[in-house]
């Protein structure tokens, strides 16, 4: 069963706990205790895809005027 799990994982790492249920044929549970100890794991890392806002030097997006009020001393 482990392999089974780790071989969908592989092919689509976005696959929810539901959905891989359904492909194996089994309930939640017994998957999430399935991969719950998964030795092989070492470390885990998360990635950040940043919006762009320039290319090349010029701005793709239109700069917006303030909305807030100036403040005097």
């Amino acid at each position: 069963m482990r392999r089974e799990i780790l071989k969908y994982l592989e092919r689509n790492s976005k696959i929810n706990l539901q959905e891989l249920a359904v492909l194996l044929g089994s309930d939640e549970v017994m998957i999430a205790n399935e991969i719950a100890p998964l030795d092989a794991v070492l470390s885990t890392a998360t990635h950040f895809v940043l919006k762009k806002y320039k290319d090349h030097g010029a701005v793709l997006v239109a700069k917006t005027e303030s909305e807030r009020m100036l403040v005097t001393p």
